[in-house]
């Protein structure tokens, strides 16, 4: 038979720790809408709910707060018989998600912990079965409360923790994500990022290009280093000298293009600064965006830096554009999942220095 302190000191460990799941959980989620709406997209199309992805980003941003403001509920003790209920029925759906996906589904990254932490879903399934019977015990020792009783205060908390939880994830679509986690942060080098920091092979050396049958991997070898490869690496080409170089080693890495062919490397080689206009759709571009823009291409024109538009749009020939009443700018494909790992927005802009990420803003917040 439990005391009455033993059973409180119970229950208050598996509140911390059931409350910290969800709080973190939650959190790393509501900073990047986007990216979580990305993982929704996989999961959505791998159980044949197609239908829901027009709307990735609202439930992205709705099942963050609404887990976040769990884990803060929780964490604040109010209204602790239906939050603990919720989080073990919550936690339980979870882990049959992850189950599926693990043995039925090929899903790679569970996106618990959003770009946070990357788990498998085999891993995150054996998190939440350990995770299971501290919010079954939550549960159980908080039966006795009431389901809907609040004080004046505790109502004030519920509203400030929904605000908070649902504020985070609005914010961050509406302007960019309080964390950029990205591969595209700012400080990083999108020249050496793309192309590695030493691409020339040595001079007069003949350079093999290598692809991985099973990772898609672009990866260059000399003549000694193909003795040693596998029966998964094919042929691609061979380079002779020092003009031997991956143009594009990763199938994940920016790869802008129109139809004049692939531009990545004369745009990330340009040295002083360039601005990178995303567009997702030239039809959708509020008025006061464009305005925005207009003042960006004026800008760089006046400093003579370089300034292109991005676009997953299909671009037929070599295609111009300009914002309000702005000079025309030259515009470049490039991949809509990629553009949306370089700019989390709609449409903004990206501004190099030497190839070097120094500036992100949606339109929403461009101040010059």
């Amino acid at each position: 038979m439990l005391t009455d302190r033993r059973r409180q000191h119970i229950t208050l460990a598996c509140r911390i720790v059931v409350a910290l799941l969800f709080i973190f959980s939650g959190l790393s989620k509501a900073i990047d809408p986007w990216g979580t709406s990305f993982v929704l997209e996989e999961y959505l199309r791998a159980y044949s709910a197609e239908w829901l992805v027009g709307g990735s980003i609202a439930l992205s941003i709705v099942l963050s707060g609404a887990e976040l403001m769990m884990g803060l509920l929780i964490a604040l003790n109010i209204l602790p018989r239906l939050s603990s209920l919720v989080a073990f029925v919550v936690l339980g759906i979870f882990t049959l998600i992850t189950l599926l996906s693990a043995t039925v589904f090929t899903i790679a990254d569970c996106g618990c912990f959003g770009e946070v932490l990357k788990l498998s879903p085999w891993l995150t399934f054996l998190k939440n079965i350990l995770l299971l019977p501290f919010t079954a015990l939550l549960w159980w020792f908080s039966r006795s409360g009431e389901w809907f009783t609040l004080s004046r205060r505790q109502l004030i908390c519920v509203a400030v923790t929904a605000i908070v939880s649902f504020g985070i994830g609005v914010y961050s679509y509406l302007y960019l994500p309080l964390i950029d986690l990205s591969p595209y942060r700012k400080g990083v080098n999108l020249y050496e990022l793309v192309y590695g920091s030493e691409e020339q092979s040595s001079e007069g050396d003949d350079t093999y290009i290598y692809k991985n049958s099973e990772s898609g991997e672009l990866c260059e070898f000399t003549l000694e280093e193909l003795e040693s490869l596998d029966d998964k690496w094919e042929w691609v080409e061979t380079r002779e000298g020092s003009a031997a170089t991956v143009d594009n080693p990763s199938d994940n890495a920016l790869f802008i293009s129109d139809s004049e062919g692939d531009a990545t490397r004369d745009i990330l080689s340009r040295q002083g600064a360039v601005y990178l206009i995303c567009i997702t759709d030239f039809d959708a571009i509020p008025m006061a965006c464009a305005e925005r823009l207009e003042r960006v291409v004026r800008r760089a024109m006046d400093n003579d830096d370089l300034v292109i538009i991005l676009t997953p749009e299909h671009l037929r020939g070599i295609t111009y554009y300009s914002f309000a009443k702005s000079p025309l700018v030259r515009c470049y494909n490039v991949d809509a999942r990629e553009m949306k790992n370089l700019l989390r927005a709609n449409n903004g802009l990206v501004v190099l220095r030497n190839a070097t990420i120094t500036d992100k803003f949606n339109c929403r917040s461009i101040d010059f």
